[in-house]
């Protein structure tokens, strides 16, 4: 669940921009909740919060060069290496928050594996990497 993409109103966090769909009159149709101040609303265990975590990632990918002797004669080197290395590079999904490989970070327990509750993604990293020997 979302705790983020609730109509709770407390102001403890920021909502998510779905909450612009809000039920706010009478012909509203929507499946997000009225916002009420200071009440929490739609902030309950749902199954509106229930979403396909289904994904596909690059996690790692990494390409190299390796100078050839010729060139490694004259440069006076042994071995020359070049290369760049990324992770989590891309992530295929539908799932509409930060990571579909979610976990709560406030609760330490089975119960809450698979909320995404305070979750930050996985950051996404490049390196860039020379390797000399001579």
């Amino acid at each position: 669940m979302g705790r983020y993409s609730s109509s709770n109103m407390l102001y403890e966090d920021n909502n998510t921009a779905d909450q612009m769909n809000r039920w706010q009159k009478p012909g509203d149709i929507t499946n997000v909740p009225q916002a009420r101040f200071y009440i929490p609303n739609g902030s309950q265990a749902s199954s509106r919060y229930i979403y396909s975590g289904t994904y596909a990632r690059l996690r790692t990918l990494t390409l190299g060069y390796n100078f050839t002797p010729k060139i490694l004669r004259n440069l006076r080197m042994d071995k020359l290496r070049v290369y760049v290395s990324a992770y989590n590079l891309l992530t295929i999904t539908k799932y509409p928050y930060w990571d579909p490989e979610v976990n709560a970070d406030d609760f330490d327990s089975n119960i809450a594996k698979g909320n995404d509750f305070y979750t930050a993604p996985q950051p996404r990293t490049i390196l860039f990497g020379i390797n000399v020997t001579l």
